[in-house]
């Protein structure tokens, strides 16, 4: 018999910058579920929100510097990075990457790495009710929302809630802290404290 294809993550976010909080989000999702593959989506511009701090270039390098240092509980977990988004002159919505993705690897499952802030808004992103039950949620909880999942609209969704504490930072902060040239060295991993000076 066939084993089945085991599934890739997919993490997405702006990484302005990448921070320790990401970091555990990524160490907590390693850990408790058998991957193929980790794959970051620095994403770019976006129809709510201010253009990032840091240039994409150097938010690139960012996640490039780090790979060899991200979380790795077993040999064979490789670590990709996708720059579909940063490479879009428009902005990109999260449907349109995932649907690329999902051509590129058709054989294989893929599963969202989210904070629960962002899934239990899930229904309020573009054109929600026609793609979001084609793929696994796996979501790191935030705040203590268990009563949350139990409701209707997210019945037909495929989620697995991580368990474990995250790390509770703010990139707003750590952003802030930088210009005001203060230290941020406790929030941020070491590999990319040189791009932040």
């Amino acid at each position: 018999m066939k084993k089945p294809t085991k599934p890739i993550l997919i993490f997405g976010g702006r990484f302005d910058p990448f921070h320790n909080g990401h970091f555990r989000m990524l160490e907590m999702a390693v850990q408790q579920l058998d991957l193929k593959k980790v794959i970051l989506i620095p994403s770019h511009l976006s129809v709510v929100k201010p253009a990032p701090f840091f240039s994409k270039e150097k938010r690139l390098d960012m996640l490039l510097t780090l790979l060899p240092f991200l979380p790795q509980p077993k040999t064979d977990l490789v670590y990709d990075i996708c720059d579909i988004e940063l490479q879009s002159q428009t902005p990109q919505f999260t449907k349109d990457t995932l649907l690329y993705l999902k051509q590129r690897y058709k054989d294989t499952p893929l599963w969202i790495l989210v904070g629960s802030d962002s899934f239990f808004s899930i229904h309020t992103w573009k054109n929600s009710q026609e793609w979001i039950q084609h793929y696994k949620w796996v979501v790191v909880e935030r705040e203590d929302n268990s009563g949350m999942y139990l409701d209707e609209k997210f019945k037909t969704l495929q989620f697995h809630v991580l368990k474990g504490n995250p790390v509770k930072i703010s990139s707003t902060h750590i952003r802030e802290m930088i210009q005001e040239k203060r230290d941020v060295s406790a929030f941020v991993p070491a590999p990319i404290l040189p791009f932040l000076t």
